[in-house]
């Protein structure tokens, strides 16, 4: 069985999902500017560019195969395209900053989206890349799609039977998403720095609770207590 993840979008969360990862993007001292070209990878159905285009007020184009048309009539101000992630139809180095914010598990070939995703970035432009821890011991936690309990519970039994059967794969419809060493060991292939992110991201996210993150992390629980991995590529 193969579980449809795609839900209502919460708006704020989202919003504020992006906010923080141009903190951390600040933080790492990428800041950027006005003039930067935007990629945004795995669009939906557009809604996430519009918030970027928003936040970060620069060139922004969003791609997916399933784009509202609705929100792209409404956002002319945004370059909308409905084109495979596996087979951009873009120049080389045409973009500064590419989000790709959990796409990866969706797609069959992530190696080869990568790989696209590096050819059409510019020398020295920055890959801002999420996608589901597969070591977590939980998924679905404050996501920034609505999911009531029955739901959260469902997609966690689901995940949970799949390991139990050998296929907790994202080619099963296990969402299963990758570890940071899966992820590290297929980045390098084409980026020289991949910088992870994840425990910035979660201080950020979860700031209330500054004082258990940092246990989490002391521990290094981190790697089965957080639901998603984050990455910061650059292209030298």
């Amino acid at each position: 069985m193969t579980l449809k993840f795609r839900t209502e979008l919460d708006v704020t969360k989202k919003i504020n999902s992006i906010e923080i990862f141009k903190s951390i993007l600040h933080f790492y001292t990428y800041d950027i500017n006005k003039d930067a070209t935007i990629l945004v990878a795995g669009a939906g159905n557009g809604l996430e560019a519009v918030f970027i285009k928003q936040i970060f007020s620069c060139n922004v184009t969003a791609v997916d195969l399933n784009l509202s048309h609705s929100i792209i009539e409404a956002n002319t101000d945004i370059i909308f395209s409905t084109q495979d992630l596996m087979e951009l139809n873009y120049p080389s180095h045409s973009f500064s900053l590419i989000f790709c914010n959990h796409v990866l598990e969706h797609v069959p070939d992530h190696y080869k989206v990568l790989s696209e995703l590096y050819r059409v970035m510019d020398n020295n432009g920055i890959l801002l890349i999420g996608f589901p821890n597969k070591n977590r011991l939980f998924g679905y936690i404050n996501a920034t799609q609505k999911v009531g309990l029955l739901r959260f519970i469902r997609w966690n039994l689901h995940d949970f039977g799949q390991r139990l059967k050998g296929k907790f794969e994202n080619s099963h419809g296990a969402h299963a998403g990758f570890t940071q060493k899966e992820f590290r060991r297929d980045a390098h292939k084409l980026f020289n720095s991949v910088i992870p992110i994840r425990n910035e991201y979660i201080s950020l996210k979860y700031h209330n609770y500054k004082s258990l993150i940092k246990l989490i992390t002391y521990l290094k629980l981190g790697e089965f207590l957080f639901p998603s991995n984050y990455f910061i590529c650059i292209k030298d």
